[in-house]
């Protein structure tokens, strides 16, 4: 199997996590933003099982940087799971040494950006800060107009333990979509165990 691996990331700062002041990336990261966006391109890997299972999904962490210049209290808000997690957590493991020195802000407030993975492009959301993608022949996901009509056919066909698990992907990319959050609790009052 012949494949391009093509990371492209933009970081940047966004909202609050816990009630902590926000932290913009710029004002903390020593080569500022484009400097995490470069680091971050180079360093995060696409990993194994989410690309042989064909994830693609929003994960949201937040973090705080300690006074020895180094991430830590690493939180996902929003999990995917194939070990997308762990290949957050070691890219900014390695950003150690690259954060200004703490200061009572730093050492409160946390940093917080939302990371699109995707294969082939078919993922793309508007809200992310950083996109990870991967070109891959012979290895593609379904879109989410395809993903929602195999759902609905599924529905249709009373299936709906199979349409539970296409619409965990879907909610893999859109967690805090509401109508996928209301199908989901309809969807497992039907299923029988």
């Amino acid at each position: 199997m012949i494949f391009t691996t093509v990371l492209t990331l933009f970081l940047m700062h966004i909202g609050t996590a816990q009630n902590a002041p926000n932290l913009p990336v710029e004002s903390y990261f020593k080569t500022g933003k484009a400097g995490l966006d470069t680091f971050m391109s180079k360093t995060i890997v696409y990993p194994p099982d989410a690309k042989f299972n064909s994830i693609a999904g929003l994960s949201t962490v937040s973090f705080k940087i300690d006074c020895s210049n180094v991430p830590y209290d690493i939180q996902f808000e929003t999990k995917i799971g194939y070990g997308i997690e762990d290949a957050v957590i070691e890219a900014l493991s390695l950003t150690k040494g690259s954060w200004i020195n703490c200061n009572d802000a730093s050492r409160d407030g946390r940093i917080k950006i939302k990371i699109a993975f995707s294969i082939n492009n078919a993922f793309l959301p508007a809200d992310a800060d950083s996109y990870v993608n991967i070109m891959e022949e012979g290895n593609l996901i379904m879109d989410d107009r395809a993903l929602a009509e195999k759902i609905n056919d599924q529905v249709k066909k009373e299936k709906y333990a199979k349409a539970k698990k296409l619409l965990d992907l879907l909610m893999l990319r859109y967690p805090y979509n509401e109508d996928y959050i209301k199908l989901m609790h309809q969807l497992e009052g039907k299923i029988t165990y």
